[in-house]
């Protein structure tokens, strides 16, 4: 069952066409306004669906936000190539894209309504620059998450993850978080892969360390080519 339902989506997509759904339109949110019916809409959805996040906030819900949550949403399920939006919405895919994963992660409003469907988060390969994009953790019921390839600093939130019991995958390799030699014997670091965490900066290695001092009575220049500078 799609978490949004197909009404609210048809709505969404009239008001929207997907083809319209470009950029400049998610960036300019603040101008966009619910249409007067929108309440009953909303009303309507968590009747037929209770589970939808957002009826959650009943009675108070935040109806603008909700409008806005339902734009990006809109929006983010064709960015991320989802066989049919209106009805499916399984993934959240934009590896490889610079340009608008940015703009996706500050919709902290998209998260805190993330749809239920939402399996799999893929956010690789972006070079973003912050700390943990802890906004993702309100999706609660994913399978995978891949924050690699970024420039993600700061320590990693270890206790918010108990709450991503259905976590299998993952990789949070090639960033710049803090080391923490307590990491390596944590319950978290052994619950996935040691793969997860190549060169993400959080764990305390002594060969890397030992290599780095080798090469640099050698080159210094050897060194800044073959580290990741953070």
């Amino acid at each position: 069952m799609a978490t949004i339902s197909s009404t609210f989506y048809t709505i969404i997509l009239w008001l929207y066409p997907i083809t319209l759904l470009c950029s400049t339109v998610v960036e300019d949110l603040k101008n966009l306004h619910p249409p007067p019916d929108f309440n009953t809409t909303i009303m309507n959805n968590c009747q037929n669906n209770p589970s939808l996040r957002y009826c959650n906030s009943y009675p108070y819900m935040n109806i603008d936000e909700i409008f806005k949550y339902s734009i990006v949403a809109s929006h983010l399920c064709n960015e991320s190539k989802n066989p049919n939006c209106v009805e499916s919405f399984d993934k959240v895919d934009i590896r490889n894209r610079p340009n608008i994963a940015s703009l996706y992660l500050s919709f902290d409003f998209f998260w805190k309504y993330c749809p239920l469907s939402i399996v799999s988060i893929d956010i690789s390969n972006n070079y973003v620059k912050g700390s943990f994009p802890n906004d993702v953790l309100h999706c609660t019921q994913i399978k995978g998450l891949d924050l690699s390839m970024n420039e993600f600093f700061g320590e990693i939130p270890i206790q918010s993850f108990s709450l991503l019991t259905n976590l299998t995958f993952l990789n949070l390799s090639y960033n710049c978080f803090s080391e923490s030699e307590e990491l390596s014997d944590s319950e978290f670091f052994k619950r996935f892969s040691p793969s997860s965490f190549i060169d993400s900066g959080a764990i305390f290695d002594h060969k890397k360390f030992t290599l780095k001092v080798i090469f640099y009575q050698e080159s210094s220049k050897k060194v800044g080519s073959l580290h990741q500078q953070c």
